[in-house]
């Protein structure tokens, strides 16, 4: 069934509208343009997040030892 689904997923699909997987969530997706990484907004803003209290985590806690 999976290789059913699969060949579905290439018919509805071109280079117009790849088939992707988002960057923060790993889940697969119709891109709306070929560019696209994030399968919504919602995904995209919960990356940011990730990333910027990743890099204030290093900040905060590097200096003191």
């Amino acid at each position: 069934m999976p290789g059913v689904q699969m060949m579905f997923s290439f018919m509805l699909t071109d280079m117009e509208k790849p088939i992707r997987i988002g960057k923060h969530c790993l889940q697969t997706f119709v891109a709306s343009r070929p560019s696209a990484i994030f399968r919504s907004p919602q995904c995209k803003n919960k990356y940011n997040v990730y990333k910027t209290r990743g890099k204030n985590k290093d900040k905060d806690g590097g200096g003191n030892a």
